[in-house]
This record gives C-alpha cells, sequence and structure tokens, in this order.
C-alpha cells in the first residue's frame, strides 16, 4: 500500500511542476494577453486484455485478466508554454495475479525521482495500480525549447534495440506499453540550424548511482543522419553514437554505446553494446525488417515463466544474450487488417521467440488484435517450448 509520505511526494511534484509553468508563463501573459488563447486536449484510450499461457499442454491454462485506461491531457497555459500530462489505471486480475504472491509489486515500478504511482489494491488475485507516466512542461521558442518533469526522451535509432537510449530502455517484447516509460528529468534542446540539434539531459534518479547526464548532437552530412553522445550513466561513462540512411531502397541505420566504469575508465569490466537494422517495403504491402544486437555481457539469466514483466532491462544490456538476431515480417491485407511477425533468435541455447499478432481496424477508434508469444529453447536436454501466451486485445481509443 502507498505510504502517506509518497503521497506527498506526488502532490509536491504536482505544485512545483504547476509552479514552473506559472512562473514561465506569467511574464509572457503580462506582455501579450490579447494574443493567447489557452487551449485544452484530452485524448486516451481504453482498453481491454485477456491473455492465456500455457507450457506445452494447452489443457492446462492460466488465464490473465487487465482493464487498462489511459489519459492523456495537453495543455497551451502561456504563450510558448505545454503542459502535458499522462496516467495509466490498470486493474489486473485472474489466475496469473493468484499465482505470483509478488505481482503488485512486479507491475508497480515507478523508479522516478518523485514517486507518482499509487498501489490502491494489492490482494491475492487483484492489482488496481494509478501511475503517472507523463508529467512535463516545455517552454519553446524558435532556436531553442526547455522540458522538465516526468518525460520520454528518446535518442534510440533502431526500431527494436536502442543501446543509446540511455533514459527510457524499453522491453520490445512488451506490446502493450505503445506510449514507452517516462522518466523525470530536465532537458533542453538547442537548434543551430534546420540540419543540427544539440539535446542536453540530465536524470538525478532515486539514488546515488542512478544519475544520468549527457550530450546528444545530432547533424545531417551526404543525406545521412548521424548522432553522437557522451556523458555519465549511472555508474559509468558513456559515449555512442548512430546513423539512419537508405543503401538504394533500403534503410540502412544503426547505432552503439560504450559503457566505462566512471572510477576505472579502462577497468576489463567496460560494456559494449551495439545494433544494426535494414527494412525495406515491398509491393502488394509487404513490409520486412532485420536487426542484430551485440552485448558484451553475457548474462544468460532469464525467466520464460512471465516474459512481460521479467526482463530488467537498461540501455547496457537491452536483452540477456550476447548475440541476438531479430526478423520482422509485415503485411497489409486492407486498409484496416493486418499480420505482423516478428522472430528473435539467439544461439545460446537455440533460444528462440515467435511474436505473430493480428491487427483489425474495426470502426473509427475500434481497434481488436489477437498477439501470441511463444518462447523456446534448449535446457541441454531437448530443444522444446519453454513458454506460450495469447493475448486478445480490445482497444477504444477517444
Amino acid at each position: 500500500m502507498t505510504k502517506p509520505f509518497e503521497l506527498e511526494g506526488m502532490r509536491r511534484s504536482t505544485f512545483i511542476l504547476l509552479a514552473f509553468a506559472l512562473e514561465c508563463g506569467a511574464p509572457l501573459l503580462a506582455q501579450d494577453t490579447t494574443a493567447f488563447n489557452p487551449t485544452l486536449h484530452v485524448g486516451g484510450y481504453l482498453k481491454y486484455l485477456h491473455g492465456v499461457s500455457w507450457i506445452n499442454d494447452i489443457d492446462q491454462l492460466t488465464t490473465s485478466e487487465l482493464i487498462h485506461h489511459r489519459l492523456n491531457l495537453s495543455s497551451d497555459i502561456a504563450p510558448h508554454t505545454t503542459l502535458r500530462a499522462g496516467m495509466r489505471n490498470r486493474f489486473f486480475y485472474g489466475e496469473a495475479v493468484k499465482l505470483q504472491p509478488a505481482f503488485g509489486t512486479i507491475v508497480d515500478t515507478d523508479t522516478g525521482d518523485v514517486r507518482m504511482s499509487i498501489l490502491w489494491v494489492d490482494e491475492p488475485g487483484a492489482v488496481l495500480l494509478t501511475t503517472f507516466d507523463r508529467a512535463v512542461v516545455r517552454y519553446a521558442r524558435d532556436r531553442w525549447e526547455a522540458h522538465i518533469g516526468r518525460q520520454r526522451i528518446n535518442w534510440g535509432i533502431n526500431n527494436v534495440w536502442n543501446p543509446n537510449d540511455l533514459f527510457n530502455a524499453f522491453n520490445y517484447l512488451d506490446f502493450d506499453y505503445e506510449e514507452r516509460p517516462g522518466r523525470d528529468a530536465a532537458r533542453l534542446l538547442l537548434f543551430p540550424s534546420k540540419d543540427r540539434t544539440v539535446d542536453i539531459a540530465y536524470s538525478r534518479g532515486n539514488g546515488p548511482d542512478d544519475h544520468i547526464g549527457a550530450v546528444l548532437y545530432k547533424f545531417n552530412r551526404k543525406r545521412y543522419d548521424y548522432q553522437v553522445l557522451a556523458g555519465l550513466y549511472k555508474t559509468d561513462l558513456v559515449v555512442g553514437g548512430g546513423w539512419a540512411g537508405h543503401i538504394k531502397e533500403a534503410g540502412f541505420k544503426g547505432e552503439a554505446s560504450w559503457f566505462l566504469p566512471k572510477d576505472k575508465p579502462l577497468d576489463s569490466t567496460t560494456v559494449f553494446t551495439a545494433s544494426v537494422m535494414a527494412d525495406r517495403t515491398f509491393g502488394n504491402n509487404w513490409y520486412v525488417s532485420a536487426s542484430y544486437l551485440y552485448n558484451s555481457i553475457d548474462n544468460t539469466v532469464r525467466d520464460f515463466r512471465n516474459p512481460l514483466l521479467s526482463l530488467p532491462l537498461s540501455a547496457k544490456q537491452l536483452i540477456p544474450f550476447e548475440h541476438t538476431f531479430f526478423a520482422g515480417f509485415n503485411k497489409a491485407f486492407s486498409p484496416i487488417t493486418g499480420l505482423n511477425l516478428s522472430l528473435l533468435y539467439s544461439p545460446h541455447d537455440a533460444t528462440l521467440v515467435l511474436f505473430p499478432a493480428f491487427t483489425w481496424n474495426v470502426a473509427t477508434g475500434f481497434d481488436l488484435d489477437l498477439t501470441v508469444q511463444s518462447f523456446y529453447s534448449d535446457d541441454g536436454r531437448d530443444w522444446s517450448a519453454r513458454s506460450n501466451a495469447a493475448y486478445l486485445r480490445i482497444r477504444w481509443s477517444y
């Protein structure tokens, strides 16, 4: 259960955020009160996700249910100043929740500098959780803009794995979180010219070794977009970069980061991670992509019992294998139906993940999709399924 001081911290953070917005906007309103018209945009969705999981015997199913509501708010509160907020309300219930005594603790993963989640219900078989994953004020001028608060800082280029995404690493297998996580941070973007950007960001985190601060420089050269970065990543110094362009009709992109212990930068425990990707659209609405991820940490500890929740990820380790390959196929049968098939493979234990999904836009704002995730590996005795799960999702967007 959420403690009183956590609620006080959340109220305090909201007050600080609003005070900052008003402080930025008040002088500007005084200068030009007739030209500014405040606006408010409201959006979001309501989803129901029914899941079943099994090992080998499909007659022995474990069910899970999730009702997921999202609310997004955006308001121009003053000239050049916008306030954005987003919250998730999730109610988990079913057999899978009953079988995991610590389920509430697992899903309550608010690791921000200020706690902005409330675990309303944490009972065997039922968990109700509210999380604010966006709460940011943006102040923008012609050649610069500033952001402060909980936000998504997306520095990645690859569609699957992003070693450059220092602030918001995400799990590709978590298909039910399209917005991706946010982080408490301060950010300044400078635009020296139309094809150059300087991005400076800092997040204090919630511990002495959780600080992240870095500078990203983006530029264009000979029809390719490039970026380089350097900074502090928790207990490491980090340098990296990436590119995005085309080779004939195929997209070609990649990124890499090198993590060096800040106390001993040339120590043998440095970590290098890199990804490369190619993709192309063919006739008859076919889209094909392929990617490869290398990580010098060969940590093979993994848990296939609950793939969506059991992979603690960071920019240093986006998946717990040294070598991982990805292939994706997307076919649009009509403007409202499509099939996606993703495959992940690692040579270690011959690990394979099959990830097919069928999507159907039933009506405007109303979607239905069926997703399956199957995990296979060789445990030294045989190569077989370690976990299977199927999810039926209904979504209404507003």
